[in-house]
């Protein structure tokens, strides 16, 4: 795929993590983090 056909990219900000079964997911919302400035 050439690069002049690309319009844009969609990137999803947040992860899930699974813990185990009887814990429910942690969503991290990267996109919060990044305007920190950490």
């Amino acid at each position: 795929m050439l690069w002049q056909t690309i319009q844009w990219i969609e990137v999803n900000t947040v992860e899930e993590r699974r813990i185990g079964r009887l814990v429910l997911p942690m969503r991290i919302d990267h996109k919060v983090l990044a305007s920190l400035n950490l």
